[in-house]
């Protein structure tokens, strides 16, 4: 792996201002029922390691999505998931909502999975990118995700913990990685080295 000192100015300059980058979970069919490889390889991971996940109000009201409320309950203008249910058997079309019409998903971990490598060997660069992509502005950020989740994910970093967030506008085809900075750098050298190019 490289050193973080390889990593060139302007992409330093970028994580520090974004504290995330984004991935895909790799492009693979989706089964007739909704079910796509990304959450066995990626989300059930993740959800087995989080401490607590929330899911934020649609961002669009031409066509919100139907919240599951068996396994939320409402807490101060979002949703908690209930982490001691299977969130994902039955739930796969809420969790591939997109366009707005459920607001974004983050995943507060204390600490990573043990298998982060494997993890991102299941996640794909952006088309045309690269390395993982740094979104230029936070106001860019905003544009996909909900304000409030995108300043959750601030408050789990300034714990020493990482967020995970699953956009509003692309559903789980689109996932921001927040860390403190010394781990954001050491994640985002892990995803530029196994996370293959986009695949569809």
């Amino acid at each position: 792996m490289t050193s973080p000192a390889e990593l060139d100015s302007e992409t330093l300059e970028l994580l520090d201002r974004l504290r995330s980058f984004v991935v895909e979970p790799c492009r693979r069919p989706m089964s007739a029922d909704g079910h796509h490889a990304a959450f066995n390889t990626l989300i059930r991971p993740l959800l087995a390691t989080a401490s607590e996940a929330y899911v934020w109000p649609a961002m669009s009201k031409d066509r919100p999505a139907t919240y599951p409320m068996d396994i939320l309950t409402a807490e101060r203008g979002r949703y908690r998931f209930d982490l001691s249910k299977d969130v994902i058997s039955g739930y796969e079309p809420f969790w591939h909502a997109s366009a707005g019409s459920r607001g974004s998903i983050a995943l507060c971990l204390p600490r990573l999975p043990d298998d982060i490598v494997g993890v991102l060997t299941h996640c794909s660069r952006l088309p045309g990118c690269n390395e993982p992509a740094i979104l230029s502005t936070r106001y860019q950020l905003s544009k996909s995700d909900s304000a409030g989740a995108i300043r959750y994910c601030d408050s789990v970093i300034e714990r020493s913990e990482y967020a995970f967030l699953f956009s509003a506008t692309n559903g789980i085809s689109v996932m921001s990685i927040f860390a403190p900075r010394n781990e954001l750098i050491r994640l985002y050298q892990l995803a530029a080295e196994h996370c293959p190019g986009y695949q569809r």
